[in-house]
């Protein structure tokens, strides 16, 4: 399949049909599913970025999360992440402490609100997307979410290499 560079001029040989119709179609859904997702968490009056943060703390909270670490898997500076999690701190849904281990090292951990918070937006969003699904004949539903949830996996190994 042939693909037009941007100015026009020679087209591009694409040598992966499959990969090219993968990338269209999760960029069709992206499109259609980012506004959804961006209006049901500011619907809550917290940003997307911050929704990533309490996300991820809540995914992982047994334990506090270095700044530094929450930096790295957020892709955000030092100091980003500190303008991304005040909003946070000061409406207390999450707590900024200290590492016992190494009391120069400043955590984040999310508190009992903030937990709450972030198990409604994911019952929000499980709601929208359960309906998007609905769309799958119900024999493909189950195939098709195991595969994304494997394609997830292998994406997420992917990154770390």
């Amino acid at each position: 399949m042939a693909v037009k560079e941007k100015n026009g001029t020679a087209p591009i040989e694409q040598e992966d049909p499959l990969g090219h119709r993968f990338h269209q179609a999760l960029h069709k859904l992206w499109s259609v599913m980012h506004p959804m997702g961006r209006e049901t968490v500011c619907f809550h009056d917290i940003t997307l970025t911050q929704w990533h943060l309490l996300s991820a703390l809540c995914e992982k909270r047994l334990a506090p999360l270095t700044m530094s670490f929450l930096a790295l898997r957020l892709g955000l500076t030092p100091s980003g992440l500190t303008r991304c999690s005040n909003p946070l701190v000061e409406r207390g849904l999450v707590k900024r402490g200290q590492n016992p281990n190494d009391r120069r090292v400043c955590c984040l951990q999310p508190t009992a609100k903030g937990v709450l918070l972030c198990e409604k937006i994911q019952c929000e969003c499980t709601k929208r997307e359960g309906q998007l699904i609905g769309h799958l004949p119900s024999e493909e539903s189950e195939g098709f979410v195991a595969s994304l949830e494997h394609l997830a996996r292998a994406a997420e190994l992917s990154s770390r290499e």
